[in-house]
């Protein structure tokens, strides 16, 4: 106790406080001859009051750099949208949608699917989480029965778009990556949207779970007219 007391003696070493018994020692040091009791070599514990944090610990998504490299929940963001993980919710989408004369409907760039006939309204339901998203779809007319693009999109049963409302927006030559959502559509435009009087009459009665609530039907000329291939995309975020 002497030798320790004295900081000049000779074979001294600096020990680290170990308050929490990780084996990481904090920032506080002491000179001692021997080893002190809760004291270790080594300075490098971010959080000396929690075991659970120090450079030999395995990162966890918590919002705490568990193992003191300076970053935070890293290798927790699955989907790489800077969201980590254990921030992420998810949401149920659903859209309605029909088109002139089949379609294929994309979400984040992965296909749900084709649908077929000019009179058939379909529903795509699935599971998103946190972020931005896209859901595209692309539309071909197979005949002559222009009836264009109509759809309506629901967040957690609550819908967030309507064709006619402005959030859709339309090229007819799509583009490499077009259905992703880092893909850039500012060239796009917004589609005509078609009043009751210039869609088909082969189309008949209206599908009234759509245009019941107000959506109606957007192509790719004021004249709803024009037949062919078109591409829609409808970008959004998920708080």
């Amino acid at each position: 106790m002497i030798d320790d007391a004295d900081p000049g003696i000779t074979g001294q070493s600096t020990w680290y406080r170990d308050a929490d018994g990780d084996g990481y020692g904090s920032s506080t040091a002491t000179r001692a001859c021997s080893q002190p009791t809760g004291h270790v070599s080594g300075s490098t514990d971010c959080n000396d009051a929690n075991a659970a944090v120090s450079p030999g610990a395995t990162e966890t998504c918590n919002h705490v750099d568990d193992d003191c490299d300076g970053s935070t929940d890293e290798g927790f963001d699955a989907d790489g949208d800077g969201i980590v993980d254990c921030d992420e919710i998810n949401y149920t989408i659903t859209w309605t949608a029909t088109g002139d004369d089949v379609w294929t409907g994309y979400v984040d760039g992965s296909s749900q699917g084709s649908f077929g006939g000019w009179n058939t309204t379909n529903t795509v339901t699935t599971t998103l989480n946190s972020g931005n998203h896209v859901l595209g779809a692309y539309v071909q007319d197979t005949g002559a029965a222009i009836a264009g693009w109509l759809a309506a999109v629901y967040v957690n049963g609550t819908r967030v778009s309507i064709t006619g409302d402005g959030s859709w927006v339309y090229s007819t030559s799509g583009g490499s990556g077009w259905s992703n959502v880092a893909f850039n559509d500012s060239a796009w435009s917004t589609p005509a949207v078609c009043n009751a009087s210039q869609v088909s009459s082969y189309w008949g009665t209206t599908p009234t779970a759509l245009t019941g609530i107000g959506a109606r039907w957007v192509w790719s000329s004021t004249n709803c007219t024009v037949l062919g291939s078109v591409y829609f995309r409808y970008e959004f975020n998920l708080p």
